[in-house]
């Protein structure tokens, strides 16, 4: 299983971006772990904004919706919205 989260980066009181881009992936990485990330542009409420979008393979003990909860608080969001994914990924060790 793997998820993507999309996360916006604009605060949802003052509708701008307030913690930097490089600050983020530090918070993202303290919330959700060992992840990748991509930067895109979306819109939400028709206000552009800088948006992540993190994809983490599923691990034991790993809780999605309590991650995107904890991301919400963070960020100061309304809300991020994540995908399920069925993969067949697997870890490959030397």
């Amino acid at each position: 299983m793997k998820y993507k989260i999309y996360l916006g980066l604009n605060d949802k009181d003052l509708k701008k971006q307030i913690i930097s881009t490089d600050e983020a992936y530090d918070k993202v990485y303290q919330v959700v772990g060992d992840n990748s990330i991509q930067e895109i542009t979306g819109f939400y409420q028709g206000i552009r904004e800088k948006t992540l979008i993190i994809e983490k393979f599923e691990e034991t003990g790993f809780d999605i919706k309590k991650v995107c909860k904890e991301l919400t608080k963070v960020f100061n969001q309304e809300c991020v919205i994540y995908e399920t994914l069925a993969s067949n990924g697997e870890f490959v060790y030397a």
